[in-house]
């Protein structure tokens, strides 16, 4: 766990500066003992003062409020509901499915992302790639890797997470490097590579080579080489392991 000193840096939320740090340079924040609390007193950090949202105070301790309450008056009386829940004699109800917002009688106002309001304020699915659309011919947003043209979602090109009208890559996904507008892709079992696909860093197993990632030995982790292992796995040890081939 992380150290936080104080008193000179506030504590983080759920942590207090004990009293015993007054006139000391440098303390080190304890945390609450209280479940959901937020703040606490400093002389006795089992008594909450003030709790995390979604839970009330109540006699030092800190009792979560109802199912999708966010902000209750008591354990069960609720006053604000969270998205996809509304308020209905102080508790909270689901709002109808595929629906991400309703009314103080469980009518839908907002869907959820992928489906549009129709006139009959029910959540029906856009078209195919698209997250918000006005209805099922008019998409306004597409699903990442995909972008508009006219009012659909076509993909964008091989690699590419986000383009313009184009098909200009402005973010390549995670498998690939961006070099001239375009997305190349990463060597096989590769986390980061550079300009020209060439691999910085391999996924675990795998070693790096003329940028490339090549397999370990067997039983092997992690690995300079193919016949030079660091880290087995589990129940194995260097030792035992004289040849990774």
């Amino acid at each position: 766990m992380a150290q936080f000193i104080c008193p000179d840096n506030p504590c983080p939320s759920g942590m207090v500066c004990p009293s015993t740090a007054l006139g000391t340079t440098k303390a080190q924040c304890v945390k609450c003992g209280v479940f959901n609390c937020a703040k606490c007193l400093p002389d006795n950090p089992d008594i909450c003062v003030s709790c995390i949202q979604g839970s009330i105070l109540k006699d030092g301790f800190c009792p979560s409020c109802s199912q999708m309450c966010d902000v209750c008056e008591s354990e069960v009386a609720c006053k604000t509901c969270k998205q996809g829940a509304y308020l209905s004699d102080q508790k909270c109800a689901f709002c109808p499915t595929r629906c991400g917002q309703c009314d103080s009688q469980g009518v839908c106002q907002a869907c959820k992302e992928g489906f549009f309001l129709d006139a009959k304020k029910e959540c029906e699915y856009c078209m195919d790639n698209c997250s918000v659309c006005l209805d099922k011919k008019t998409c306004q947003t597409c699903k990442m890797g995909f972008r508009l043209s006219g009012s659909q979602c076509v993909a964008c090109s091989s690699g590419c997470d986000i383009c313009t009208d184009d098909n200009t890559c402005t973010k390549c996904n995670q498998a690939s490097i961006a070099d001239n507008n375009q997305c190349i892709s990463c060597p096989n079992n590769c986390l980061t590579c550079k300009k020209q696909g060439q691999c910085e860093i391999c996924k675990e197993g795998h070693f790096l080579e003329n940028g490339g990632c090549f397999p370990c030995g067997k039983r092997c982790l992690i690995c300079e080489s193919k016949n030079k292992c660091k880290v087995c796995q589990p129940h194995y040890s260097t030792s035992a392991v004289v040849d990774n081939g």
